[in-house]
């Protein structure tokens, strides 16, 4: 059996590093404040990300690279002027590029070199 690994506590996306926590009490918050579903929360101005800690381990993988794709869009200013586009554009590049990694484990180990 696999052993789980841990989210990351912090994530560098360009120059910025951004913390990451677990914290369901913050996202039920959000989730009642904002009226929606959200599995988790990316904070710019505090540069921290916020992900539900009840998600499964595939779930939070998603979720964590999600969160990472719209930190990316942000620190390199590309976010469209859209919420729902930049949505649309967060959820398919955030899977493509977890696929992506997951279905070439020696790319990583090339990129990094």
């Amino acid at each position: 059996m696999k052993q789980a690994i841990k989210l990351p506590e912090a994530v560098a996306i360009g120059p910025v590093s951004y913390s990451v926590r677990e914290d369901a009490a913050y996202l039920a918050s959000m989730r009642r404040h904002c009226n929606d579903h959200r599995y988790a929360e990316t904070e710019f101005a505090t540069t921290t990300m916020v992900i539900d800690p009840h998600l499964s381990p595939s779930r939070k993988r998603e979720t964590f690279m999600h969160e990472c794709v719209h930190a990316l869009l942000c620190e390199y200013n590309c976010q469209p002027e859209d919420d729902a586009k930049e949505e649309r554009l967060v959820e398919s590049l955030g899977m493509a590029l977890l696929a992506l990694i997951r279905d070439n484990p020696s790319l990583i180990r090339y990129l990094v070199a």
